[in-house]
C-alpha cells in the first residue's frame, strides 16, 4: 500500500497541476480512496472532514442517495458535456423552469453554486464607462460553520467577477503573449470597487454542509450584463464589457 501511494504521489507531483497550492508544493496532497457524505476515507487509512465540500464537487456531500441514483440513470446516456457551444435535455429542462418561476426579464440561466447576485449599475454614456455602487449577494450553504470565511469568499468571488467581467482581456499578436505585467494589465483597481457589497448568508441549521467556493463569480457576471443591458438597451456578449465596447454599443 505504500509504495502506491509513493507512487501515486510522485506521479501527481509529475503531472497534475492543483488550484491555490503553493509551488512548488510544500507536502504532497493526501490520496482519496473513497468517500460518503463528509467524510474521505485515505489509502493510508485515515478520515478526514471535507469541511470545504471539495469546492464544487459535492456540495451536498459524497455518495448522496438522490444524486448517485439521478447519475447513474444520466451516465447510462452520457456523462455531461460542456455547454460552450453544446446543450442537453437535463439543462435546457431545468433551466425552462427556473425561468418560469423567476421575475420577468430574466431570460437566461447560468449554473452554478446556490448564490444569487444583484447589482446596481451606473453607466456615463459619454465615455462608456461602468460604475457599480453597490452589490448584494444571498448565499445557500447548508448550516454554516464561518459566517465570515462565507463572507469574504462571496465579497472576493463578486470583486474578482467584476474585474473578469468589465476589464480583463490577456493580450496577444501571432507571435507571443503581449500582457507581461500587472502594471499595464487591466484589472478590476481599488478606486473602482463598489461602495458596499452586502452578503447574506441563509443559515440552516441541522442541514449538509455545503460548499461555496466560486459561488459568487457566474451570478454577479450575469448580473452586471444585464444590468448593463438595462442600463444602455443594448445586449453586449463579447468579454470584457469595458468601456469602449459600451460606448461603441451605444452609439454616442
Amino acid at each position: 500500500m505504500t509504495d502506491r501511494i509513493e507512487e501515486l504521489q510522485r506521479l501527481d507531483a509529475r503531472h497534475v497541476w492543483h488550484p491555490y497550492a503553493p509551488s512548488p508544493p510544500g507536502s504532497p496532497p493526501y490520496l482519496v480512496d473513497s468517500a460518503r457524505g463528509t467524510q474521505l476515507q485515505l489509502a493510508d487509512g485515515r478520515q478526514l472532514v471535507d469541511g470545504m465540500s471539495s469546492w464544487w464537487a459535492a456540495i451536498h456531500g459524497y455518495r448522496h442517495p438522490a444524486l448517485d441514483a439521478a447519475l447513474a440513470e444520466q451516465l447510462g446516456r452520457m456523462v455531461h458535456v460542456m455547454l460552450g457551444g453544446l446543450t442537453h435535455e437535463p439543462a435546457v429542462r431545468l433551466a425552462e423552469r427556473l425561468v418560469a418561476i423567476t421575475p420577468a426579464g430574466l431570460e437566461h440561466v447560468f449554473f452554478c453554486d446556490s448564490g444569487s447576485v444583484a447589482v446596481e449599475v451606473a453607466v456615463e454614456r459619454e465615455t462608456g464607462e461602468v460604475r457599480v455602487p453597490r452589490v448584494v449577494a444571498a448565499v445557500d450553504t447548508g448550516q454554516v460553520v464561518n459566517p465570515d470565511g462565507v463572507r469574504n469568499q462571496i465579497e472576493g468571488a463578486v470583486l474578482q467577477s467584476m474585474s473578469w467581467t468589465l476589464y480583463e482581456s490577456v493580450g496577444f499578436d501571432r507571435a507571443r503573449i503581449t500582457s507581461v505585467d500587472w502594471s499595464t494589465y487591466p484589472i478590476l483597481r481599488f478606486n473602482a470597487v463598489p461602495d458596499s457589497v452586502d452578503v447574506h448568508i441563509i443559515d440552516r441549521p441541522g442541514a449538509p454542509f455545503l460548499g461555496c467556493g466560486e459561488t459568487g463569480q457566474g451570478p454577479a457576471s450575469a448580473a452586471l450584463g444585464n444590468g448593463i443591458a438595462d442600463a444602455t438597451g443594448r445586449r453586449l456578449r463579447d468579454l470584457p464589457l469595458s468601456a469602449a465596447k459600451v460606448k461603441a454599443a451605444i452609439g454616442v
